[in-house]
């Protein structure tokens, strides 16, 4: 049997079994990997409740998203988008940004280690050396926006406590990252998650102090590169020119 035909013949429930036994062992790979997605997103299982959210990992694999590699922590990237367009989750508009905070958490957890640098490091720098300079930040580190207050209710949840109102439309912007052994998440201010998000994208350090003036004219680069600093987020300064 090829491996294309074997892959379709577990994610297809409707398909003729090519061994009496078939049945059997498509029941416990798609409860396999039901149970993976429980591990990878437990606020958002917390939140669904758990026959909910076995329903929804169990339509999620039978849809046909099968892991690429035997490692599972790699494994349901996509179940967010999947979640939040489900029938069963119709009632919170909120679960498709909570799993990928979920996600996002997962993904600082088994981030690569990386040194951040000290505020020494930064004692140097002349005005003049802001010109094309861009910061590389810690591979753990993520900002995510939602127009729901996910931070919020993630902490709850995550807590065992009351998430509160699914429904009230308040904007968050999260910060997740892993500067030693525990994964951070804070919910920030919209203008640090800008200011983060561009460097984080790419952006010239020029650039991104030039954008934030323009749109806050008490815009302070010494408060934001220092909360950065602090947070142990930078790891290496890409002068104009290097790679």
């Amino acid at each position: 049997m090829r491996e294309a035909d074997f892959r379709q013949a577990i994610a297809d429930p409707g398909r003729a079994d090519p061994h009496p036994r078939f049945a059997i062992h498509r029941n416990n790979v798609v409860g396999a990997l039901a149970a993976a997605l429980r591990v990878r997103y437990p606020v958002t299982a917390a939140l669904l409740g758990a026959e909910c959210f076995a329903a929804v990992a169990r339509d999620f694999v039978v849809a046909g998203h099968l892991p690429a590699s035997p490692v599972l922590i790699f494994y349901g990237a996509e179940f967010p988008d999947f979640a939040a367009a489900h029938a069963e989750t119709a009632h919170l508009p909120c679960v498709g940004d909570l799993a990928r905070l979920d996600s996002a958490w997962w993904r600082a957890y088994h981030a690569e280690d990386a040194t951040a640098l000290a505020q020494r490091e930064f004692a140097g720098l002349a005005a003049e050396d802001f010109a094309g300079l861009r910061l590389a930040f810690h591979p753990s580190a993520a900002v995510l926006e939602s127009p729901w207050p996910v931070g919020t209710i993630w902490q709850a949840l995550r807590q065992g406590g009351d998430p509160g109102s699914f429904s009230a439309v308040a904007p968050q912007f999260i910060l997740v990252w892993r500067p030693k052994a525990t994964v951070r998440v804070h919910v920030i201010a919209a203008e640090q998650a800008l200011f983060l998000s561009r460097l984080m994208n790419g952006a010239a350090l020029d650039d991104t102090v030039e954008a934030g003036l323009a749109e806050q004219p008490h815009f302070d680069l010494a408060r934001q590169l220092s909360d950065l600093i602090r947070a142990e987020l930078i790891i290496r300064l890409n002068r104009s020119g290097t790679p």
